[in-house]
């Protein structure tokens, strides 16, 4: 559906068979820069496959709106209402699948529509190639996302888009960075440290990720997990990948993300 100028899709999936342990949970679930329905519906099957009610988000948040920490309400309004209803009851907690830094922008705009108390309902949390530092990764989302902006577009064309699109960021990140110096407060205005210290989120973790993933570096993920631990005691499991791309790790190795998801399940339920 489109919602304004925000192409997004909401679709919740209630299991036919509920299971009494996971009565009160909910999966939600938000997808990378061009991901489809079809593709997050794979990953909540996981989940539905224990009776889990879930919530699949996708949404392209624009690389105007990326270029800050706090992203506007509106890219998230579309699930605000379908995720009121599953959450009604306080029992209700939410566990959730993140995917990516366009998931990350995106809870920073669902903070924005339902308010930092949200949070308060999260009991855990899972990164697939994600969080990282956004600097570092701005160009190679360009290369995903400007071909579906711009169809009819040649090589010349999107590789002029995206010079003049990078230079643009570089002043952003130019600007930031000093800013950030005088105040000592990144997270104010750069999406990864406002997730590490600001976001609220669920103490226990799970993280999905690759040696190989060259959009989200390794080493960016690593330091917020371990951030993360050590300034937040959050309880944190890693499902470390050797040459897994960018968001493919289930598909690389379908076996070992449905068993460490699994397990990561139990340890939720069991806290």
């Amino acid at each position: 559906m489109a919602f304004g100028s925000v192409a997004c899709k909401c679709v919740v999936t209630r299991p036919t068979l509920t299971s009494n342990n996971y009565s009160n949970l909910i999966v939600v679930l938000i997808g990378w820069a061009g991901c489809k329905d079809s593709y997050l519906a794979k990953y909540s099957a996981i989940y539905e496959r224990r009776g889990i009610t879930t919530l699949r988000y996708t949404v392209r948040i624009t690389n105007r709106a990326m270029r800050h920490a706090h992203v506007p309400a509106r890219f998230t309004l579309p699930m605000v209402d379908a995720l009121n209803e599953l959450i009604a009851s306080p029992a209700r907690k939410i566990l959730f699948h993140f995917f990516s830094m366009n998931s990350i922008f995106a809870l920073s705009s669902l903070l924005a529509s339902c308010g930092p108390t949200l949070m308060d309902r999260a009991v855990a949390a899972v990164f697939d190639s994600t969080p990282a530092k956004y600097a570092t990764t701005f160009g190679t989302v360009l290369d995903f996302t400007l071909p579906q902006q711009f169809p009819s577009a040649g090589p010349l064309m999107l590789a002029a888009i995206k010079y003049i699109v990078l230079r643009l960021n570089d002043i952003n990140e130019y600007k930031n960075s000093i800013l950030s110096t005088i105040d000592g407060k990144p997270e104010r205005r750069e999406i990864f440290y406002w997730a590490a210290r600001c976001a609220n989120l669920p103490k226990l973790q799970l993280y999905i990720y690759s040696r190989k993933d060259a959009a989200c570096p390794h080493e960016s993920i690593t330091a917020f997990c371990e951030e993360q631990i050590s300034k937040r005691g959050a309880k944190a499991f890693t499902m470390f990948c050797e040459d897994s791309e960018h968001v493919q790790h289930l598909r690389r190795y379908p076996d070992l993300y449905i068993s460490t998801v699994n397990e990561f399940l139990d340890r939720v339920i069991s806290q």
